[in-house]
Parts: structure tokens; sequence; C-alpha cells
């Protein structure tokens, strides 16, 4: 009885803390370049404010009730799981040896996470070499993910880096495999998965990135990172490149530092790639044995990627007329002594490329969404045509010591296949145990790639998926995804899970948008900075060209943008309230004056700008979503999500706007915050995370579109 009259009050309480919007603020008033910026939660920036912390967990409360009280919350949530049941087992991250011996994760369709297994070559067998679930339990610890690992060049140890739920930092211990035995004590402060990953450098020796700071309160937080090597057997570590360590080399406090190793016959060097959140990087090398950089390419040769083969080098470059690959010296290397080997064909942008016995084979995709694999030997190229049309293709395991190389293949309705490819013979194989969802479903997907004129007459790329027999009467629920940012291509991807909205008569559209990379770097700078308004307004061309054409109409029209791409979704409303029913931000950088104040925030100035420089400043100014909020707006309803654990955006980026649209909209009642104390940036560590995810999203623009 008491638990019942509690979870009665609780209910209560969240729904009218929710109304009455009680938000606490403290104001601040910054003068910026001669314009007053007043700021009125600044206190949401401390992350220990008893007050602030309260607030969000009262509108979490109110969300996940609203959420979970709605009868079609829980179908929804059992669609889910039985779509789930239906999947196959999971293979990812796949290393494959020159000897045919392949390693791979494997999460069953009745498991929570993935376990590390190997497939011997020779005998075909296959057999388990790391349960994390096993050892979590038998160190009586909680970090039960695999984010990483590396097996050694002769296959006696695996180095892996563990984790826990909701943190992207990991541990790397090293795993002796024929005995089973753990070789070392945990090392902490990495983050593999994203910044640096595993290198062996000999069969007793690993590289990674390593943190000293990784507490998100200091000031210091994931900054001045170090390369550093260490050996098994004596347990040493030492430096191979940092600021403090290598004043000769300019290393910014925010760079990211990351070590390439071949380990090839044909590629005698180790390289330092010195990166962050921007596209081009400035590259060092160094022979393996004697650690002695010296500068290899600058971030201004704008290099987008590059091989090492024998004395010669090859660079994709990015030029006024879109990609090339370059040809050079790696001895006394300069960018203006290199040749153009390969320039592809109007309409189409490098994606990638590798070296082996056979030559160059590269990927070139249409509008991103359209890919073509090409082989150059002899001066000239010639398309391989693909074992399937797809609209991703990625290499996956390639070797200058071999003429094979494996790729996959996928695309809005297929999963990804994977194939090798045998360059002596010129033919694809599928592998054996390369596993293919089966969702009939998607037989009847119809998927328009269209171009359709953006605002300022640019042809926008656009993908539009929905089911077969779809009538165009303007009350279809649509959803518009978007990101747009970092160069970085919305390429086509199989998710099952989307028969959630698709069996329901829903549209989902992937528009191209600007700040991407679908049409080369011309169209990533066309989104970045100053430009970045071209990103909102393509997505208000695609609502635009969606409603004209009576797929939907604005009360059935959404529109949803993690991270970066919470600018898109957020501005493009804040615009054109007009145009939608209901919008959504995951972890959206929605402050974006305050964000290089945040942790990780100097690196995001690299993509987006500085409060230092006036134009940039204004730039800021136009895409924070934050500071663009108007009073007594009938704004379109809204699920804003973050995560306390976010190593990327602070969560009090997002906080801080929901309570500023509180307070604003008219919509009060279709306003919904949560604020994860589990995940981290992304759902990546639990596959109960990712459909959680998926669940919430599905839900909200079920039933808000419409209404």
């Amino acid at each position: 009885m008491n638990k019942i009259f509690f979870c009665i009050l609780l209910s209560t309480f969240t729904i009218f803390s929710q109304q009455n919007n009680n938000a606490p603020s403290q104001v601040a008033t910054d003068t910026i370049f001669d314009k007053i910026i007043v700021d009125e939660y600044r206190n949401f920036e401390n992350t220990k404010d008893e007050k602030v912390l309260q607030w969000l967990d009262e509108q979490t409360a109110y969300t996940l009730n609203h959420f979970n009280n709605n009868p079609l919350f829980k179908q929804t949530q059992n669609e889910l799981e039985l779509l789930n049941s239906r999947a196959k087992t999971q293979i990812s991250s796949i290393y494959r040896f020159l000897n045919g011996n392949s390693y791979f994760l494997k999460k069953a369709v009745n498991e929570k996470v993935s376990k590390l297994y190997c497939i011997n070559n020779k005998t075909k067998a296959q057999y388990l070499v790391f349960d994390p679930e096993a050892f979590a339990k038998a160190q009586q610890n909680d970090k039960v993910f695999i984010a990483d690992y590396k097996v050694s060049p002769d296959e006696t140890k695996v180095a892996i880096a563990i984790t826990n739920i909701g943190n992207e930092f990991s541990e790397i211990i090293i795993l002796d495999i024929k005995n089973n035995k753990i070789l070392n004590k945990p090392i902490t402060n990495t983050w593999t998965k994203e910044i640096g990953g595993i290198v062996w450098l000999t069969a007793n020796e690993i590289v990674f990135t390593y943190f000293p700071d990784i507490d998100k309160t200091s000031k210091n937080y994931i900054k001045n990172s170090e390369l550093i090597c260490y050996n098994i057997e004596t347990k040493e570590k030492r430096i191979l490149a940092s600021k403090n360590n290598n004043p000769e080399i300019v290393i910014e406090d925010i760079d990211f530092l990351r070590f390439i190793y071949n380990n090839s016959k044909f590629d005698d060097f180790v390289y330092l790639k010195i990166s962050g959140a921007s596209t081009y990087k400035d590259f060092y090398y160094s022979t393996k044995n004697s650690i002695s950089w010296k500068k290899l390419i600058s971030k201004d040769d704008k290099v987008y990627d590059f091989k090492v083969f024998k004395d010669s080098i090859y660079l994709i470059v990015d030029t006024d007329k879109g990609r090339v690959i370059k040809k050079g010296s790696i001895i006394d290397f300069k960018i203006e002594n290199t040749k153009t080997i390969i320039k592809p064909a109007a309409g189409l942008t490098l994606d990638s490329f590798i070296i082996n016995q056979k030559g160059i084979y590269y990927i070139c995709t249409k509008n991103g969404i359209e890919a073509k694999l090409y082989h150059y030997n002899n001066d000239k190229s010639i398309e391989i045509p693909l074992p399937k049309k797809s609209g991703r293709a990625v290499f996956r395991n390639a070797y200058l010591d071999s003429s094979n190389f494996w790729i996959s293949l996928a695309g809005w309705t297929q999963s990804s296949t994977i194939y090798n490819y045998l360059g002596k013979e010129g033919k694809f194989v599928k592998e054996t145990w390369s596993i293919t969802e089966d969702f009939p479903e998607f037989n009847d997907v119809v998927v328009e790639e269209l171009e359709i004129k953006t605002t300022d007459g640019e042809l926008l790329p656009v993908s539009i998926i929905y089911k077969k027999g779809l009538k165009k009467h303007g009350k279809n629920k649509t959803v518009i995804n978007v990101y747009g940012s970092y160069g970085i291509s919305i390429k086509p991807f199989f998710n099952y899970n989307s028969l959630i909205l698709l069996n329901r008569g829903a549209v989902i559209v992937y528009p191209h948008i600007r700040g991407g990379g679908e049409k080369g770097a011309n169209w990533h700078r066309a989104g970045q900075k100053e430009n970045k308004p071209n990103s909102w307004k393509d997505a208000i061309a695609t609502a635009e060209f969606l409603i004209k054409n009576k797929y939907t109409s604005p009360n059935y029209l959404g529109i949803t943008g993690d991270s970066a791409g919470g600018i898109v979704s957020c501005r493009a409303v804040q615009e054109r309230p007009d145009l939608f029913g209901a919008f959504e931000a995951g972890v959206g950088a929605l402050n974006m004056l305050r964000s290089e104040f945040a942790p990780n925030g100097g690196n995001s100035t690299k993509e987006f700008g500085t409060i230092k420089k006036e134009n940039e400043f204004k730039a800021l100014y136009e895409m924070d979503a934050y500071h663009n909020i108007k009073p007594n707006t009938n704004y379109p309803a809204c699920y804003i999500s973050a995560s306390i654990n976010d190593a990327r955006v602070a969560y009090w980026e997002p906080a801080k706007f929901f309570a500023k649209f509180l307070k604003s909209t008219t919509n009060k009642q279709n306003a919904f915050l949560e604020i994860s104390k589990e995940k981290g940036h992304i759902a990546t560590n639990s596959s109960q995370q990712i459909d959680d995810s998926w669940l919430k999203s599905y839900f909200f623009f079920l039933t808000q579109l419409g209404k």
C-alpha cells in the first residue's frame, strides 16, 4: 500500500513540476565583441548544483512516467523485442590474418554483450578467446564490455580494452591466448574505441593513447594526450610522443595523438598522427626501432588519407575540383612534388583506397549513397562490378603483402555482407561465416534517391524510405534524420528496427545536407562555421519538398538529429516551426557559445569556431539553439536527451536548452527531457542501450505526429 501511495505521489509531483517549470536560474551576462549575451541558466554548468540536478531528475521522471504509462510504449517495446528475436547472431570488429585465421566479436540473440572468438583457417574450428562477463565475475568488477581489441602479430596474445556500461573510457588487459592468463595489471585512462586504438609494435609491445586526466570536472580533462609504448615482459612504459616530451613538434594540449604501424615489409615506417575534430591532420614518421619524428604531412596539404608502399607515398588529396589520388616519394616528401594519378569521374567522390600486390583499389560514392569499386594498375582504372548493388562499401582487411582484400557491402534494405576479393582470380567469394539478416519485409520497402533544389539552388541528395503502396495524401508520419558536420557522410545502413515506423506507413528521410562529406570537401566547408546555416536550410528545403509533394504535412512531419545533428534539428524548427509537428535532439550540441568551455570543448572549435574571433563568434551565435529560443512561441513537441557520462557533449548543453525552451514554449505538455546516468555519448556498449534509444525516439514521433 505504501509503495502504491509513493508511486502516485511521484507521478503527481513530476507532472506538476513539469507544468510549473521551476527551473533554478542564475543569470550570467557576457559582452563579446560589443554584443551583450544573457545566459539565464549558467548555473546548469555547475555539475554539483543540487537544485539543478534535482530539477533534471524531476524532468526525467516526468518523461519516463509519460512514456511508460502509454500502452503504445509497451506495444512498441514488444515489437522491438520480437524484431531482435528474429535477428541473427551479430558479428563485428573482424580482423583477419594473412594466414586466414579470423578474429571477431560475436553476440548471440540471447546475449547482452559480445565475446571474442577465433576461426582457425586450417581446421575451420571456431573457439572462444575471451568472455568479458566471465572475466568480470572472476575479477568482481563491472567491466563487462569489449570496447576494442588487437591480436599480436604471432597470435599468442591479445590486448583487450574493457569498459563498463555508460563509460567511454577503457582499461587494457593483455591475455595469453594459449594459457588463458592475464599478463598485466589493467592499463587505465585509455579511449581506444575512439582515439588511437591498440597497435602492436612487436610481439611483446603495444602502443596506445593515454589520457593523464579523465575527470570531466577538471580543466585538463582529456588534454595533453600521450603515445605510450608498453612492454609486456618488463612492464616498462615509455613515451613515444607528447607535448612535453617533444617540444620540437607543434602539439596543442587539445590535440589527440595516434600511432600508425602497418607491420609490412613494404612499409618500413611508423607514423604519428596529430588530430582532433578536424578533417586534416599533421603526420610525422620515423623508423620503427629508433623513434625520432620527422614531419611528413601538414594539415595545410589537405590530405584525407595516405598509404606508403616501398619508397612511394600515395595520398587522397582534397582539391578545388574534388578528391584525387596523388603519388610522390616519401624521401623528402613535399605535396607540391606529387603527381595526380587517379581522378574520379564527375559526380563521384573518392571515399577510401588500399594498396596491395595487384595495385590500387579504391571506392567512390555518388552523393554518398551509391558505392563503386575501382582497380588502378598500369596507369589506368577499371570498375569492378560489385556482387550486389550497395549504398555502402567498406574495405575491412587489406595487406600490402597480399593480392586479396575483404570488403563489406550494405544498403538501406540489405544488411552487411562480407566478401573476400581474390585479386589473382578477379572474383568475390562470400565469407561462409558472414551473417546476413533475413527480414523479408524489406522486399516491400521502396528507396527513392533524389536530388532536390535547396534554398540557394544547390542540388541536395535526399534518401526517402517507405513501404510499397504509400499514398501521397499528406498524412503520412514522416521523420527527417539530420547530421551535417565534420565532413561525415550519412551512408546507407541496414536497420531492421526501422520496421517499427515503416510497418505503420511512416516515411523515413535522410537529407545529405551540407556540412557532411557526401559531395566531398567543398560540401563539408559549405556547412562549416560561417556557412553552418546552410545545414539547417537544407533540412528546411527537405521539409518543404516533402510537404509540397504530399508525402506528409506539417502536423505529421518530425525531425531528429544527434550530437552535432542537434544543431540542425533545433535550428530548423526555430526558423520554421510551422513546418514541423515534433523534433528531437539526442546528446545535442545546443549551446555553441559555451561549447568550447565544456570538457573536450576546445576540439569543437576546429569545426564550428571560437568566440575569440569575431566572425566565428557571430557564426556560433547563429547556430546556438539555446540563444535562439523565442519567448511565448508555439513550438512543436520536443524530446531532448543527454547523458551525464557523455565525454563529448556536456549534458548541461541540452539541459540548458530544455530549461529555456520549456519556459518559452506554449506547448509545454509535449516537451520532454531525459538525462541518462548510464549511457555515454552514443549507446554502443550494450544492445539494451541501443534498443532503448530507438524505442523512445520511435514512440515519441508515433505519439506526437498527426495530432
